[in-house]
C-alpha cells in the first residue's frame, strides 16, 4: 500500500506498508473475477481523501494486480465526541476474537494473533461464490467517534471451495511515522452467504493505535 490519507481536518499522513498474505487452498490458475459492491461509504465529518496505489504480488515478487485509488468523501456530520477515558483504559489481549455461532458455516475455527501475524483456519461446509460482509465498527480518532456501518456484497469466481481453509496476514512492514493522534477500533465484522446465513463473525477491539498505518494490523 502506498497511500496518502487526509481526513477529519486533523489527519494528513502517508501510508507506505506491505504485508504478506497466505490463503489455502490458493486461487486456481485461469480466469478469475471478484466484484465488490455496490455499497455506500460511511458518513464522516469533514472532507476525506484517499489516493495512491495498492499492488499485489505473488510469492516470487511478480506483480499480480495494481489498483489505483482516488476516493473523495464529502463532509457529513454523524460523528460524536469520544469518551477519552474509555479509550485510554480499554485493554484487550487479543484484538480479534470469535463471535460465531454453532450453526455458522465455518466450523472448527481457530484464530491466532501473534508477532503481528493474524490467522484464521476452519472447515467450510459449503462453497462460497457470493458473500456479504456486514461491518459494524466504531473508529475513534483523537476525540471523535465515527460509526462505520456498511453492508458489502462480494462475488467470487471461481468460488471458495468447501472444505478446510486458512488465511493469514502479516506481519506488516510500515514506514509510516508515529503520530500523536490516537486511533481505536471496536465492533463486529460478520460474513453471510448468499442465503443470508452466517459464515463467520469476528469481534474487533483494537485500542490505542499509534498511527493510521496501524489500521492494516486489524484483520
Amino acid at each position: 500500500m502506498n497511500l496518502d490519507i487526509k481526513a477529519l481536518g486533523i489527519i494528513n499522513e502517508p501510508i507506505k506498508t506491505s504485508a504478506p498474505f497466505a490463503l489455502s487452498p490458493g486461487l486456481p490458475a485461469g480466469d478469475a473475477k471478484i466484484v465488490i459492491g455496490p455499497f455506500s461509504l460511511p458518513k464522516v465529518p469533514g472532507k476525506s481523501d484517499i489516493s495512491g496505489t495498492v499492488t499485489v504480488s505473488d510469492g516470487s515478487g511478480k506483480e499480480i494486480l495494481c489498483i489505483s485509488l482516488d476516493i473523495v468523501a464529502l463532509p457529513t456530520a454523524d460523528a460524536v465526541l469520544a469518551d477519552e477515558a474509555r479509550i485510554s483504559t480499554s485493554v484487550n489481549a487479543d484484538p480479534v476474537t470469535d463471535c460465531s455461532g454453532a450453526s455458522d458455516h465455518l466450523h472448527n475455527r481457530v484464530l491466532s494473533n501473534a508477532g503481528g501475524k493474524a490467522s484464521i483456519t476452519g472447515d467450510l461446509d459449503e462453497a462460497l461464490g457470493s458473500i456479504t460482509a456486514i461491518v459494524d465498527l466504531t473508529v475513534e480518532v483523537s476525540i471523535i467517534k465515527i460509526p462505520i456501518k456498511m453492508t458489502i456484497p462480494i462475488s467470487i469466481s471461481p468460488p471458495l471451495p468447501k472444505g478446510h481453509t486458512s488465511a493469514s496476514i502479516g506481519p506488516a512492514a510500515s514506514t509510516a511515522a508515529s503520530s500523536t493522534i490516537r486511533y481505536s477500533i471496536e465492533g463486529t465484522v460478520k460474513v453471510d452467504d448468499s442465503s443470508s446465513s452466517e459464515v463467520v463473525c469476528l469481534n474487533v477491539n483494537k485500542p490505542k493505535l499509534d498511527h493510521v498505518g496501524s489500521l492494516i494490523d486489524v484483520q
